[in-house]
């Protein structure tokens, strides 16, 4: 399993909503995806982190947004990558769906 992610930090709290709701409509689940998750940092700051079967896979994923990730760049966002195979995973055994959705 292979990891890539970013700490994205947006001029404000409009934008990072704007840039979030897109990206997720336009990229979750592209190029055999397995999962994605996003969490808050701060107001107009976030952390994601997305997985992969494999760095062929993600290599694909970011081919596919890169131009996306310039763009969000030439608006003022600061974005630090980050990418490489995952060493541990662990997922307890009541956790559900739900639970996963949050508390929107």
């Amino acid at each position: 399993m292979y990891y890539r992610g970013a700490k994205v930090t947006f001029a404000n709290e409009l934008i990072k909503k704007s840039v979030l709701a897109f990206m997720t409509r336009e990229t979750d689940g592209m190029n055999n995806m397995s999962m994605s998750f996003r969490a808050d940092l701060s107001a107009n700051s976030l952390l994601l982190v997305q997985l992969f079967p494999s760095k062929k896979d993600s290599d694909a994923h970011d081919k596919a947004v890169s131009a996306m990730v310039t763009q969000i760049k030439e608006g003022g966002a600061r974005v630090e990558q980050m990418e490489g195979e995952v060493s541990n995973f662990f997922v307890s055994g009541n956790l559900t769906l739900d639970d996963l959705k949050g508390s929107s």
